[in-house]
């Protein structure tokens, strides 16, 4: 039976959790893929259950839209979680000649803002945040990444060479192999 529900609204984080979950259910637990030790060079394979990913959830007192009051610039950003259709919004300003040399993380943002106001509380044009983003100071762009810090809790997996031993921990990729059975 077909949902009325509007995929696109899911945030990110638990889009690429039901990618997993829809894996394991499609496919099976086992997942095989490849690897290069960053070390010697070594080309192996790496096998995991997909059942025994580590997912945390997102903690209670994340919200979903942020007002934020930038330390330095004394400006406000009011931005929001990571959607779906942010990622698809994403990719198609980056196939834009405005944004093809923006980098991805800019562009990101440039997606998620649902505001900024400068230091008197005038609202920025939507068209300059690009480049208001790419000129922030430091401590500014920490202050916006707190609110998303629980994003960088995707799973990942020990990774060890056989060859050298070298260990790293590593996302599990989520290629066009991902939906394949090996």
């Amino acid at each position: 039976m077909a949902s009325s529900y509007d995929a696109s609204r899911l945030l990110s984080y638990d889009v690429y959790y039901l990618l997993y979950a829809l894996r394991n259910i499609s496919y099976g637990s086992d997942y095989k893929f490849d690897c290069k030790c960053a070390e010697c060079g070594k080309e192996f394979s790496k096998e995991i259950n997909i059942e025994e990913v580590d997912w945390e959830e997102i903690p209670e007192e994340v919200k979903d839209i942020n007002e934020i009051k930038l330390p330095v610039s004394q400006y406000t950003v009011k931005i929001r979680l990571a959607r779906l259709s942010d990622e698809e919004e994403a990719t198609r300003l980056k196939q834009t000649k405005k944004y093809e040399d923006v980098p991805d993380r800019i562009v990101s943002l440039v997606v998620q803002t649902l505001e900024i106001k400068d230091e008197n509380g005038e609202p920025i044009n939507p068209n300059d945040w690009a480049e208001f983003y790419e000129a922030l100071p430091g401590r500014d762009r920490v202050e916006i990444q707190k609110c998303f810090e629980f994003t960088n809790n995707v799973p990942m997996v020990p990774i060890i060479c056989p060859k050298c031993g070298a260990q790293r921990m590593a996302q599990i990729p989520m290629d066009r192999d991902f939906f394949r059975l090996s």
